[in-house]
């Protein structure tokens, strides 16, 4: 009888003979020795031990590449922005307001006629605002404030240009 080694998950295996995975039918368990009947092409095969499992530190550090970039980092990265153009980046802290933006960004007067304030809003990366924090964004805007929110180094050189 033939032999296939079991997927990453110990859930199936491929048959030997044309390729295709096979579900192993068992509830519990990892069905090493298991018998399997190909329901593709008939082939009887043994299922034998399974495909060998990354190991954890090589599961933490593929983690760690694929970390987002934290709030902290994007915060740091527009203060040292800003300040490099000659402006200010404030950390505001709202009394009893909920969902308010944490910085105000104040810029020099290079060709406006009115110096541009920006209230902004830090995510870390992919991170969306939450429902209170919307709501106090639209009512920023309603006043006729300008709030954006920052998700990335991206999103602060495009607010910067």
């Amino acid at each position: 009888m033939r032999t296939a080694p079991l997927n990453s998950c110990g859930t199936s295996a491929e048959c030997p003979h044309c390729g295709k995975q096979n579900m192993a039918l068992h509830l519990m368990g990892t069905p090493v020795g298991q018998e399997f009947m190909c329901v593709h092409c008939g082939t009887e095969f043994r299922a034998i031990s399974s495909v060998r499992r990354p190991r954890a530190d090589a599961i933490r550090k593929n983690k760690v590449a694929q970390r987002k970039t934290r709030e902290r980092d994007i915060e740091a990265y527009l203060v040292k922005r800003v300040k490099a153009m000659g402006g200010e980046c404030r950390k505001v802290i709202w009394q009893g307001r909920r969902g308010a933006p944490d910085r105000l960004v104040m810029l020099p007067l290079a060709g406006y006629e009115h110096p541009p304030i920006i209230f902004v809003e830090l995510k870390a990366s992919g991170i969306k605002p939450e429902s209170h924090q919307l709501r106090e964004h639209a009512r920023m805007r309603k006043m006729g404030q300008r709030v954006v929110v920052i998700d990335s180094i991206e999103a602060v050189d495009e607010l910067l240009k």
